[in-house]
């Protein structure tokens, strides 16, 4: 506050203003020309990185275990996961099914698609991952239920099933050892469904391994796929989620009645952004 003071900052400020008023044609072209060497060496040296994972540092211990991990299994990076899940095994894996061969048809914006039921090692080999009591238990069930597997398997129509639920029932009449009530049970169900309008299919799995089912069960089912991703763009595997949402509600999909989402690193990676 000091007149003195008040007096050269008035006079440093008088002189700028003069300046600017003699040399305002030098001054405009002057900050004309930084304004274009900034606009050049922003397009050049400055982008933008929606990889939320680089806002950490690669210094830290986790870290680099993290980038360790990602160096020797890149298939699982970037990927998104495809949950199905329904009311029955069978009708999880036929739904599952029909959206793979349906991704793998249009593999325009899909780089890999991993569905573990489709490989013929799990197919093959399935029996190899059960414990040696499940296997004697599926055995068992299997041997009482063939004589009725072959009678429905010559006629598979509505009448064959209820000829062959006749003869489970006359041979329990004669004595044998046959527990038809989960037959009994899938096909209320089915009816149920068919009087409700609602999307249910008797499972077969569930017959042959009568201890799995249960009414509260829900089943999943899995496929994992690469987007292909635009870096350039704000929400780089925007397209690639968009496709796959819209295979999922086409209608050969949605009528199997199973309940389909999306989740994994690219889709959490796009709610962020």
């Amino acid at each position: 506050d000091h007149p003195l003071f008040k007096q050269i900052g008035l006079q440093v400020l008088t002189n700028y203003i003069m300046l600017v008023e003699r040399m305002r044609s030098a001054i405009l072209l002057f900050f004309i020309l930084i304004s274009v060497i900034a606009g050049v060496y922003t397009v050049n040296n400055l982008g933008m990185n929606t990889d939320t994972r680089e806002m950490l540092s690669a210094d830290l211990p986790w870290r680099q275990m993290d980038l360790n991990y990602e160096k020797h299994f890149p298939q699982f990076l970037d990927t998104i996961l495809i949950v199905i899940e329904a009311n029955t095994p069978d009708q999880a894996a036929d739904t599952a099914t029909l959206l793979n061969q349906k991704l793998n048809d249009d593999p325009s914006l899909i780089n890999t698609i991993y569905y573990p039921r489709s490989l013929s090692t799990f197919r093959e080999n399935a029996l190899l991952f059960l414990s040696e009591q499940e296997l004697y238990e599926l055995s068992d069930n299997l041997a009482k239920i063939q004589p009725f597997l072959t009678r429905l398997t010559d006629d598979m129509s509505i009448r064959g099933l209820f000829n062959m639920l006749s003869d489970a029932i006359n041979a329990i009449e004669d004595g044998e050892d046959f527990d038809i009530e989960p037959l009994v049970y899938e096909l209320n169900k089915g009816i149920e469904s068919i009087l409700n309008e609602s999307a249910y299919r008797v499972s077969w799995q569930n017959l042959i391994d009568p201890e799995s089912a249960s009414s509260n069960t829900v089943y999943r089912d899995f496929i994992i796929l690469q987007p292909v991703l635009n870096k350039d763009e704000m929400l780089p595997a925007e397209q690639a989620i968009g496709k796959i949402r819209e295979l999922v509600n086409s209608p050969d999909i949605a009528k199997t009645g199973a309940t389909i989402r999306l989740t994994g690193s690219e889709v959490l990676a796009q709610e962020e952004l």
